[in-house]
Formats: structure tokens, C-alpha cells, sequence
């Protein structure tokens, strides 16, 4: 096999996520990979772009992609980049430079899926603080994610061609019953005995 084999590469940089911890400076239950969140993205995905009638396929390979540099860099907390935007650009810079492949793959994402895989991320992450997060700025930091995620909606709500407040109430649908236990096949089986 070629060094240069940039198939190779995306692949085992890929592989790579699932010993990348998310979550760094957050006091939680359970850890999690970037792995399992970006599978956690993919499923989201899937059920907004059918939700919205939407083609899935480019969305949830962006999904399982979008995070692939943390590889490297791990996972950065959200607030330090939104802190910080000057940082979150050179660190994107670097990024998109020494992985040529994700460069590649970005640019050929639609702005559509990538507000799809943005909105699916934020809901994915205010799931799981909510779910495994423990303590006061747990807490905080799901009020502020959800203040994102309904700000982030109504900024691209245009894309989508949808009347004003759909996407918003669209992706807090999903956050709060979609992704709720309450919906999962153990808890379904529960109540039916």
C-alpha cells in the first residue's frame, strides 16, 4: 500500500475517533468517543431529512465525517470556541491542512447539509449533557445549548424553504421526544406487559 493513499487515511483517521473522548472539562456519568457522537449525528440526521423530505445520503456521510480532525486535535469545548472565534478559525485553518482528504470532502457538502449535520449536532449534544451530565454547569450548559440550537434553526429556516418557527419547533420536537427514552424498545416492551 501507498503512504500517500488518502483512502487509507480517512479510514484509519476515522477509526481513530473512537479513542477521542468528548467532554473533556464536563462532569458526566459516562464518557463518551467522538465515535459514538458522530454516529449518534448520523442517526439524528436521518430522521430530520426524512422529517424535512430530504435526500439523507450526502447528509449522513458528513455526519460521520464532520468531526474527523479531532483525531488530532480532540474534542475542544464548544464554549472556548464560541469564546474565542479568532481560535476556531486557525484551528479550522489547520484542520483543513493536514487533513487534505476532509478539505476535499467539506467542500463538496451543500450549505443544506451541512445546517442539517449542525443542527443534528447540537441536538445530539444537548441529549447527551441532559441525559449523562451531572451538576450545575451541566445544567447550564443544556439551557445554553438549547438557546443555540433554536438560534442556529431560525438562521437557516431559509434554506429549507419553511414557514417562520417550523425548524425551530421541528428540532426541539426531535430533542425532546425523539431522542427521549421514553420512545426506546426497552421502555416500549415495559409498558406492554
Amino acid at each position: 500500500m501507498d503512504l500517500d493513499d488518502t483512502i487509507a487515511h480517512r479510514t484509519t483517521d476515522l477509526l481513530g475517533l473512537a479513542d477521542v473522548h468528548r467532554w473533556n472539562v464536563m462532569k458526566s456519568t459516562r464518557s463518551q468517543s467522538v465515535a459514538e457522537h458522530s454516529f449518534n449525528v448520523a442517526v439524528i440526521v436521518m430522521e430530520l431529512c426524512q422529517r424535512l423530505g430530504l435526500e439523507s445520503a450526502t447528509a449522513v456521510r458528513w455526519s460521520l465525517l464532520h468531526d474527523a480532525p479531532e483525531t488530532l486535535t480532540g474534542d475542544i469545548d464548544g464554549k472556548f470556541k464560541v469564546l474565542r472565534p479568532e481560535m476556531k478559525e486557525v484551528l479550522h485553518g489547520a484542520e483543513v491542512a493536514l487533513f487534505p482528504w476532509y478539505r476535499d470532502e467539506s467542500e463538496q457538502v451543500s450549505e443544506k447539509a451541512q445546517a442539517i449535520v449542525k443542527l443534528a449536532d447540537k441536538v445530539e449534544a444537548t441529549r447527551w449533557i441532559a441525559t449523562f451530565g451531572i451538576g450545575g454547569r451541566a445544567n447550564a450548559v443544556v439551557a445554553e445549548l438549547r438557546l443555540r440550537l433554536i438560534k442556529f434553526a431560525r438562521q437557516v429556516e431559509p434554506l429549507f424553504l419553511l414557514e417562520e418557527g417550523e425548524l425551530p419547533r421541528l428540532v426541539l420536537a426531535v430533542l425532546d421526544h425523539s431522542t427521549s427514552e421514553e420512545f426506546s424498545v426497552q421502555f416500549r416492551l415495559r409498558n406492554e406487559r
